[in-house]
């Protein structure tokens, strides 16, 4: 369906009395992530309104919430979430670790431009005025979008790095804590999760734990999002909001509405290792209505990109590879591409929750890639830049395309390249 299908849809489904909430649900679940202000933007020029006050005035309620958060970009969602914490009498502290810690350096950049041009102010001014001491600290240096963002681990730094770590905390009276924030805040994802490896054979304890004896209060917590990957920072996040009597619906609208439909498949696919129950029997058990069927339609959706189905249209040369030495023979290139390919499987690979990938022919590289990407901080199209941009320029390959993810198991994910040599 293009976009102004789907705006059609729209403006017919809220056209006149009544709504059809079945179809509002169908088309906003199944956006991709870069078309919210697309299918907006259409609404707009084929029907002359603002799409935002139409879904205003036809629901109601967190089925409301949840449609008008699909509407907007992803950077919008965090910054209207940055901004309702700090509204009113107190701060929310834990929604500006969730949507600051998390966020990568190009959404951060977009948050600011958004959350000044619709609020008329300054992002780090206003979390400066909110907060204070090293929770400040921590979000203040991550707002400045500067983080290491490279998928390369540097193991020597990481062995520094957790002996400083250590010297600076349970090895002296005390905490120097401006060295846990400057470490913390501008590692990489992948540079923490290998400093935390390295603590551990050094120390005979996780960083997480050094962390929890060490500091206290939101300022913690901020290290610990900071230093555990996002599937399962924001599972653990889901585990809250499903906690006790009622449901924190203001925690888990953002958590489905503020990352795309992959992400969703890789939060659903952790909740169910971690709970041993599905992230869809949760939610409607916790949720009812239009509500429950939003939030489960966005699941059902994210699922169905996972499981995309690869079908070879024609023979391609193939650039993405994992294999053992000498298994394709006489291909220089293609083994130089596939050491590069595998340099990026590495910190996975070394967490033990990957495994080896396995080689299946000249067309697949095996692997956890939902595991992988939360691992590297990355995106699908982030990763897609990274190969085309890193990789095949080396190796001077033409027509160069993404293929697709093809999952093959419970546990592993074809990544698959096509291209010319």
């Amino acid at each position: 369906m293009s976009y102004r299908d789907a705006a059609d849809t729209l403006y017919k489904a809220m056209k006149g009395f009544g709504t059809d909430e079945k179809k509002v649900t169908q088309v906003l679940s199944s956006l991709p992530h870069d078309g919210r202000v697309a299918i907006a933007s259409e609404f707009e020029r084929l029907t002359g309104k603002n799409l935002q006050k139409e879904l205003e005035s036809e629901l109601s309620g967190r089925y409301r919430a949840v449609c008008k958060r699909l509407a907007k970009s992803i950077p919008e969602v965090k910054a209207d979430y940055l901004k309702d914490a700090m509204k009113g009498l107190g701060t929310k502290d834990h929604p500006l670790i969730d949507a600051v810690c998390h966020s990568t350096n190009y959404e951060i950049a977009q948050i600011n431009q958004i959350y000044a041009a619709k609020y008329g102010g300054d992002l780090r001014k206003d979390v400066k005025s909110e907060t204070s001491g090293n929770f400040q600290k921590v979000l203040l240096a991550i707002l400045e979008g500067r983080r290491d963002e490279s998928p390369y681990v540097n193991e020597q730094q990481a062995a520094i790095d957790a002996d400083v770590l250590y010297h600076a905390g349970e090895k002296k009276f005390g905490t120097d804590d401006s060295t846990f924030v400057s470490i913390i805040t501008t590692r990489s994802s992948a540079q923490l999760y290998a400093t935390n490896l390295a603590y551990q054979r050094l120390r005979g304890k996780s960083l997480h734990d050094a962390i929890k004896n060490e500091t206290s209060g939101d300022y913690c917590d901020a290290l610990l999002a900071l230093t555990t990957t996002r599937d399962r920072y924001f599972v653990d996040r889901l585990k809250e909001a499903f906690k006790g009597l009622g449901t924190n619906d203001d925690l888990l609208v953002y958590i489905m509405t503020a990352h795309d439909r992959q992400t969703l498949a890789w939060f659903a696919t952790t909740y169910a290792q971690v709970t041993g129950k599905t992230l869809i029997h949760d939610i409607e058990k916790e949720t009812s209505g239009d509500y429950e069927k939003v939030l489960v339609a966005l699941l059902k959706s994210s699922r169905r990109v996972t499981c995309i189905r690869y079908k070879r249209q024609k023979p391609v040369s193939v650039i993405g590879v994992h294999h053992r030495p000498g298994s394709i023979a006489g291909d220089a290139r293609a083994a130089k591409f596939s050491a590069n390919i595998n340099s990026l499987c590495l910190v996975a690979q070394r967490s033990r929750e990957l495994g080896s990938c396995r080689f299946r022919g000249p067309a697949v590289v095996m692997v956890k890639i939902s595991f992988l990407l939360q691992m590297l901080n990355l995106s699908e199209n982030q990763l897609y830049a990274e190969i085309c941009s890193k990789f095949t320029a080396d190796l001077k390959i033409s027509h160069v395309r993404f293929v697709s993810f093809l999952v093959v198991s419970s546990a592993h994910t074809c990544l698959l390249f096509g291209g010319s040599l």
